[in-house]
């Protein structure tokens, strides 16, 4: 069956609202056609109050890609270890105020996710995208020339310090000890090129970054802080402010988040990711 979808951008650079669209029935090629294209042009898509069961989500990700097999360190929702459990309150306080696109330490990091709220504080909580198309787009043309042939080390233990410095986490601890090194602390380009769009993205954060290859570290670290930093102004940012059951769908490379720790009580996440789109996401959908 398919939709009528109308996407309202949401800001001057990327993100949009999805109108008239049923998540718990978009299985069909025309409605996942509409989805995926508006994806690649907003980057983020806002879907309002889907009350959409863990199957229905579970089947919704797997309708754009292969999907991801279980987190290495991060709890999953029974019965569905593609579905990753987000649980932060009084017992677990959020610790996660870095901006990031997830598990870059891989060698293939994931091309999107489709990330829910399931229960929320009354209030706080907010999640907050930048674009790092746009970024990568307004920096200087000197500036691009410099980073064009770099990589950087994207590197698990400096995303997680956090807990590497809270000895009380001992089963993530054990988890981070066990994941394949080989998997865990890559090297990518700095800058990246997106597989469906072809828009070429800044591909660094001051959570997984840890380092330049071939730079002595203190002109590495500069690079990167100036670079990382781009972030952190407004006109690259969309700040969702979440209601119960609402869905937001972000694109993994052409964007970074932060989750907003301001919140004592209660929030539960639910997050399917997407590893790498259908190879039937042709470009010419976009063009």
């Amino acid at each position: 069956m398919t939709m009528d979808m109308e996407f309202e951008p949401l800001t001057g650079t990327f993100g949009a609202i999805v109108h008239g669209v049923d998540l718990s029935r978009a299985h069909d090629d025309v409605t996942i056609d509409s989805i995926m294209n508006g994806l690649m042009e907003h980057l983020v898509l806002v879907f309002p109050q889907q009350d959409i069961t863990e199957q229905q989500h579970f089947d919704l990700g797997n309708r754009l890609g292969d999907l991801e097999p279980r987190h290495p360190l991060i709890d999953h929702v029974a019965d569905f270890e593609n579905l990753l459990l987000l649980e932060n309150g009084p017992d677990r306080p959020p610790n996660n105020e870095d901006w990031h696109a997830d598990m870059t330490f891989r060698a293939a990091p994931p091309h999107c996710s489709l990330l829910q709220a399931k229960v929320l504080p009354t209030r706080g909580g907010d999640t907050m995208f930048a674009n790092m198309c746009a970024i990568y787009e307004d920096l200087s043309d000197t500036l691009k020339a410099m980073i064009e042939n770099l990589t950087a080390i994207h590197d698990v233990e400096r995303g997680f310090r956090k807990v590497l410095d809270d000895p009380k986490d001992q089963a993530t601890l054990q988890a981070m000890e066990n994941m394949d090194p080989t998997n865990s602390r890559v090297s990518h380009p700095v800058t990246g090129i997106h597989p469906v769009s072809g828009r070429r993205y800044l591909n660094v954060s001051e959570c997984y970054t840890s380092q330049i290859d071939g730079m002595p570290q203190d002109e590495g670290d500069a690079l990167l802080k100036m670079l990382s930093a781009q972030v952190w102004k407004p006109r690259y940012q969309l700040r969702h402010r979440w209601a119960v059951n609402d869905l937001v769908m972000f694109d993994n490379l052409g964007t970074q988040h932060y989750a907003v720790g301001d919140y004592t009580e209660y929030r539960r996440m639910h997050r399917i990711t997407v590893k790498t789109y259908h190879a039937t996401t042709a470009r010419e959908r976009v063009a």
